[in-house]
């Protein structure tokens, strides 16, 4: 293990590796939940997507992978933004990411900064 060359001022030390583990919040946590949702849902990862489209501050699209449909839509401002909900049977997912918890209506609102990944449940594959 290398040694630094000057002292570490000690308010840097919770913003290290260790630190950042023993937080739940943290941006290290975050980034390996959302590597996780990825590895759970190909998805994310696989096959093509529709257009990128907007409505005010909301860009939404489809992806599609093998059978599985997944709903994208996020927030781009610091105020809440509506956006309507395709039609069709949809899951929640990435609800450790802040994901919204939609319901069953047709327009929903995202908060600030806000995403919205939704698995379609009507189609093979889930």
């Amino acid at each position: 293990v290398g040694q630094p060359w000057l002292p570490i001022d000690p308010s840097h030390f919770a913003k290290s590796v260790a630190g950042e583990e023993q937080k739940e919040g943290s941006v290290l946590n975050h980034y390996r939940r959302a590597i996780a949702l990825r590895r759970n849902y190909p998805v994310l990862r696989k096959g093509g997507h529709d257009p990128i489209m907007n409505s005010g501050s909301v860009v939404y699209f489809t992806r599609e992978h093998e059978g599985q449909e997944l709903f994208c839509a996020f927030n781009l401002s610091a105020e809440p933004a509506e956006f309507d909900m395709p039609q069709g049977n949809w899951k929640n997912i990435g609800e450790e990411l802040g994901s919204l918890a939609f319901s069953d209506k047709p327009k929903q609102t995202l908060a600030p900064w806000q995403p919205c990944l939704a698995l379609k449940t009507d189609t093979k594959g889930s």
